[in-house]
């Protein structure tokens, strides 16, 4: 607003949503907020704008970076076991999702080709996980709950298979 009666918002980041399975990942890498009108402030906002924004673009290419680095990633079915076990332990995941998960990988019984072939791969591990969270909820599970998982699934997935390493 040219008189300052709404404020410049900008956000930076990305969400990836996949309609099919309901896989997602978020990351906002840059949120700033500033009343448009004349003064320090917005001066303050202006002068670090570029170097925030250039920032918060590198944030975002890296994590595109680490999603193609799992797919390329290869789990076994050992460890994607271990890791479904202690996630339903520690209710990452539900009881139900995990045995689904288990399920899905113990009898190769996947939904989609392309998630048989992602299988043996951290990615997968994550898609599948992702989509059986999704497909065995309740009723009591509303969208917030299932978006909350969700957005900390990953980095619960990226901890767990770093954990195995350390112990291997």
């Amino acid at each position: 607003s040219y008189n300052g009666e709404s404020q410049l918002k900008v956000l930076i980041g990305f969400m990836r949503l996949v309609c099919s399975n309901g896989l997602m990942i978020g990351e906002n890498t840059y949120a700033k907020q500033v009343r448009h009108v004349k003064g320090q402030k917005l001066n303050e906002f202006l002068d670090s704008f570029s170097v925030s924004v250039l920032e918060a673009l590198s944030d975002v290419d890296n994590q595109v970076n680490l999603l193609n680095s799992l797919q390329h990633q290869q789990i076994s079915l050992s460890d994607v076991l271990k890791i479904v076990a202690d996630f339903e332990a520690d209710k990452v995941i539900t009881k139900k999702a995990a045995m689904s998960v288990r399920w899905t990988y113990e009898t190769n019984s996947f939904r989609r080709p392309a998630d048989h072939a992602q299988s043996g791969t951290v990615y997968g591990l994550w898609n599948v996980l992702n989509e059986e969270l999704r497909t065995t909820r309740t009723k009591r599970t509303t969208e917030g709950t299932l978006v909350e998982k969700n957005i900390t699934l990953l980095d619960h997935v990226i901890n767990a298979v770093d954990q195995l390493k350390v112990a291997s």
